[in-house]
């Protein structure tokens, strides 16, 4: 960690204990004798200790528990209101959602999509359970159906149309239980692979 500092010219002892307090290091150990989590927390001490202003952070939370994880995103969003710009790669897409600005989507090796988190959740998902004799035709031609799952008396799929055209739909069919929520950026990212095998 001293290394690391060292690379910026100027050290600030301060900024390294308060890092080594937050993600609770033992720093008489040497690395070798680290778990993976121990080892992760390391490396991101490393990155964060002299402030830079632009993070590149692949997979930063694997390895470490809960706690850590929160930490580590506390931890990110201060330095992001500071000024610094931070990529991070992730299959946690639970996390991206929740954490960031942007997303880009990429297919093997490449870029097929980059837009904001909030661009990418426009449609609503929508999950029903229904009685089997229902005809739901018209319900799934409605403009802005997409990504239709359908099991038994249950359905879902991705909505971005006119909502009360929707609910009107609904009204006709019986319903044991509905859902319409923001979806998940995982069913946002799932459509971009169904396009292209399609």
């Amino acid at each position: 960690m001293k290394y690391a500092e060292s690379f910026k010219g100027s050290k600030n002892l301060d900024r390294l204990q308060e890092l080594c307090s937050i993600f609770e290091v033992e720093k008489n150990k040497l690395v070798e004798e680290l778990s993976l989590g121990n080892k992760k927390k390391i490396a991101i001490i490393q990155a964060l200790i002299n402030e830079p202003k632009l993070l590149i952070l692949d997979e930063p939370t694997n390895g470490l528990d809960p706690l850590m994880q929160k930490k580590l995103f506390d931890i990110l969003l201060q330095e992001n209101k500071k000024g610094t710009t931070i990529f991070f790669s992730s299959h946690n897409l639970m996390e991206v959602q929740r954490f960031c600005h942007r997303v880009a989507i990429i297919r093997e090796g490449s870029i097929v999509e980059v837009k904001r988190v909030e661009e990418l959740l426009g449609a609503n998902s929508v999950k029903v359970k229904f009685s089997s004799g229902d005809s739901l035709e018209k319900l799934l031609n409605l403009g802005g159906v997409s990504n239709t799952f359908r099991e038994e008396k249950f359905i879902s799929f991705l909505f971005n149309g006119d909502i009360n055209m929707l609910i009107k739909e609904l009204g006709r069919i019986n319903l044991s239980d509905l859902r319409i929520e923001e979806p998940a950026l995982e069913d946002t990212f799932m459509s971009y692979y169904d396009r292209e095998e399609k």
